[in-house]
């Protein structure tokens, strides 16, 4: 190796290329602090940002923590500045302005409009039609906070939030408990009545509040359209129609599931939860478990997956403390159905069926449901499923405005406060656990009645003919009446009630105090409940399709039509005249019946049944056998020249024989419609008598004034004293004005009655018992001898003198 090589391989840097270093070092180094400073800069803006943006929810919270209403209808535009002094804020100074705005809500647009002023009570406006609903309102605050950042140059972060009239301090008395010395400010939500929904019974609570539970609706998922889980809510809520007040909202959950042993939790620190149970005043929040759940779901995809929670829960095991799932059994077994037979599961798979309950956002396992009673009631048996009116349609409870003991509603409202006054409000030993016997008041309420009141109808009569008996279809209507256990927490609240009460003098006044506290609601099971036919009413009968047949296939659609499937009585494949079968609902006790399952353990193995028997008729409807029955009708309260009025069914309406004088009956004979009712029609009890009077329109002579003499139908009464239904009516004020009446299928040779009301007078709108010659108000048609008056259809009382008129 050469010198020279050797010298090449030890040479170091060159003087250029360690200052092309240092400038490299020097570019890194300076863009480096640049960086630290921007980014010091940046964390010093996002800093303020933070504090600003607390700030504004600070104030937010600070406008919503009003104490009293007064302070709530007081919050107005306002801001304030708030000054770094102890160095807390990072050296910036900061000013907050927030602008309120007011929202009422507007009835007549079912919307909430921006309301002035902002200040005071709601400005409901008397009783105009724009009035508002009274604090039914809320407060939107916009919230800006605005500073200096480090370069002098002007920051600004802002939110919005919605202020309700209910504040903090009150939100515990929302529900029905109210400690304050003034009554709580409830949030005032309207919705939409349930009451107004076909097959709803609302219970009246007292203080003008009622309680009612939507229609179940069952929901169906998976492959085999099975039932996952059945939804409904129970509503506390004020008003009578339309869009009510609401005061409380019980959302629940009943569900179906696989469970199994097999899948408990392996963790040992997993925990389930105790019971959801009503305290007096809500559904508690549960407590945890103090061991690990015994099982979980199987997480069957036909299920809901609520069933999670009620695997894991749903146990009370021996020697457990306080509320229990199944308070009503003494041992909590599970079982495995298999067909109609269960075996004891102390492992493995088994059934389970579950209430749940929203309790602070979350779906809990609550205490488990039992039917203190199961019944049929008395529906609108026709077939018309489209009436405007819910109430009205054929699937729905029957409403019978003018004989009160025939109307189905208003019948069952009675039975469930009388039973509640006798078990809860005016039970002086306070065993509230015990359920009551109720014969006494099936027979007290008509309950169970398959037409009517009276013994003599004991069947509804079904049409037989094969052009009649596909379009001839009743609903039988089943209610299910539910009460909760009373736990101890609830105990102490019912007997503090009942002390508070000051005036226990009557059932309305006792339950007003005691049934807001009660936890309690009646169910419409129609879509619940297994239906069969039957021909006889014994539990053993076997299935018979023959005479009748009761749909039970299948739930309806809430979304597209409030039809149930299921409850539907129709002809068989070959009935015979005569023939009686009975449709008969059943259901399990508890959960499972809720759930569309067949019993899960065997203390509920024993089915809640009922029964409504149906007898087939001839074309011509029902009553005893359903061929034409001869009877009388008697018009009272008429005043009328011959021609009398004309009577018969609702085809012919002169079929029947019109007697020699109106101090007589009328001599029918015709067949009950096909809903076991005697459809009478009256005509021509509206006559038109013209009068002669002064003719205005000349100097000289009269002239005619046609003069309506109105009769009105008040009612029609049945032999046995029951009221019928007045079913359609024609033009009042007319002489083609008509009634139908509906009465209870009759007896042979019994005698109906119809009551008439009136006479009103009516004569034109111009007539005002003019002079000769006096055309003021008259409208005069021809010339000379010819001039007479022309006279509206338009009319009016007639005026007290009037020719003709008493």
């Amino acid at each position: 190796m050469n010198s020279n090589s050797k010298t090449m391989k030890i040479r170091g840097f060159s003087m250029i290329e360690v200052l092309i270093s240092v400038v490299i070092l020097g570019f890194g180094l300076l863009a480096l602090a640049s960086l630290q400073t921007a980014i010091i800069r940046s964390s010093s803006e996002t800093k303020a940002q933070t504090i600003g943006l607390q700030l504004a929810k600070d104030k937010i919270e600070e406008l919503r923590g009003f104490q009293t209403l007064t302070g709530y209808q007081a919050l107005t535009n306002g801001n304030d500045t708030i000054n770094d002094n102890n160095g807390s804020l990072g050296g910036v100074n900061y000013t907050r302005a927030w602008t309120v705005t007011r929202w009422a809500y507007k009835p007549s647009t079912s919307t909430f409009i921006s309301v002035t002023p902002l200040t005071g009570s709601t400005p409901t406006g008397g009783t105009t039609p724009s009035t508002y609903v009274d604090n039914n309102e809320y407060k939107k605050v916009a919230m800006v906070v605005t500073w200096n950042d480090a370069n002098g140059a002007a920051q600004t972060i802002g939110i919005e939030d919605a202020l309700g009239a209910v504040s903090p301090g009150d939100g515990g008395k929302v529900l029905l408990n109210n400690t304050a010395t003034t009554s709580a400010r409830k949030p005032k939500v309207l919705i939409y009545n349930p009451g107004d929904t076909g097959g709803v019974i609302p219970i009246a609570v007292g203080n003008g509040s009622s309680t009612a539970a939507s229609n179940p609706t069952p929901v169906v998922t998976g492959k085999n359209n099975s039932v996952a889980e059945t939804l409904f809510e129970v509503l506390t809520y004020a008003g009578s129609s339309g869009n009510v007040l609401a005061q409380a909202r019980v959302e629940t959950s009943v569900v179906n599931c696989t469970c199994s042993t097999a899948n408990a939790p392996v963790s040992t620190t997993a925990r389930g939860y105790r019971p959801t149970f009503w305290n007096g005043y809500r559904y508690a929040v549960p407590s945890l478990t103090t061991d690990k759940p015994t099982a979980g779901w199987t997480s069957d995809a036909t299920q809901s997956d609520r069933c999670t929670a009620c695997c894991r829960d749903h146990r009370d095991p021996n020697g457990i403390a306080g509320a229990k799932f199944d308070p009503w059994r003494t041992t909590h077994n599970h079982y495995l159905r298999s067909g109609s037979t269960l075996t004891l599961a102390n492992t493995g798979s088994y059934n389970e069926a579950c209430r749940l309950i929203r309790v602070d956002g979350f779906f809990r396992t609550a205490a488990d449901l039992r039917n203190d009673y199961f019944g049929l009631l008395e529906t609108n048996n026709n077939s018309d499923t489209t009436n405007t009116n819910q109430t009205l349609r054929a699937y729905s409870p029957r409403v019978d405005k003018v004989d009160v003991t025939n109307d189905a509603v208003k019948n069952y409202q009675g039975f469930v406060l009388d039973y509640m006054d006798d078990r809860f409000s005016n039970n002086t030993v306070f065993n509230y656990n015990v359920p009551l016997a109720t014969s006494g008041y099936e027979t007290t309420y008509y309950l169970n009645k398959p037409v009517d009141n009276s013994n003599v109808a004991t069947f509804i009569p079904m049409k037989s003919s094969p052009t009649e008996k596909s379009t001839d279809s009743k609903w039988s209507h089943v209610r299910g009446l539910y009460v909760d256990w009373i736990e101890p927490e609830a105990l102490d609240v019912l007997k503090d009630k009942y002390a508070d009460c000051s005036d226990r003098t009557t059932q309305l006044k006792r339950n007003a105090c005691v049934l807001p506290f009660v936890p309690f609601t009646s169910v419409n099971l129609t879509e619940l409940a297994d239906w069969t036919s039957k021909l006889t009413a014994t539990d053993g009968a076997a299935l018979n399709k023959v005479v009748i047949q009761v749909a039970n296939n299948g739930f309806y659609d809430p979304t597209d039509s409030n039809i149930p499937t299921r409850g539907n009585v129709f002809a068989g494949t070959n009935p015979q005249v005569n023939d009686t079968a009975f449709a008969m609902p059943y259901i399990t006790e508890s959960n499972s019946g809720v759930a569309l399952q067949l019993p899960i353990d065997v203390d509920e193995a024993t089915l809640l049944k009922d029964n409504q028997q149906y007898k087939i008729s001839n074309s011509g409807g029902g009553g005893g056998g359903g061929g034409a029955i001869s009877f009388l009708v008697n018009l009272l309260g008429l005043t009328v020249a011959s021609p009398f009025p004309s009577v018969g069914d609702n085809i012919t309406s002169n079929s029947c024989t019109a007697p020699a004088s109106l101090l007589n009956a009328y001599t029918c004979g015709f067949a009950p419609d096909g809903s076991g009712n005697m459809q009478v029609k009256v005509t021509g009890y509206t006559k038109q008598n013209n009068q002669t009077v002064p003719n205005g329109c000349r100097n000289s002579g009269t002239t005619t004034v046609p003069i309506i003499v109105d009769y009105n139908v008040s009612s029609g009464v049945n032999p046995d004293s029951s009221f019928a239904t007045i079913a359609s009516s024609g033009s009042d004020k007319t002489t083609t004005d008509f009634t139908v009446l509906y009465f209870k299928p009759v007896v042979a040779a019994n005698t109906v009655i119809v009551n008439f009301s009136g006479p009103t007078y009516w004569c034109p709108t111009e007539y005002n018992k003019q002079a000769v010659g006096s055309s003021i108000g008259l409208t005069c048609v021809g010339n000379g001898a010819n001039a007479k008056p022309q006279w509206s259809t338009v009319l009016k009382t007639c005026p007290v003198g009037t020719p003709g008129v008493p």
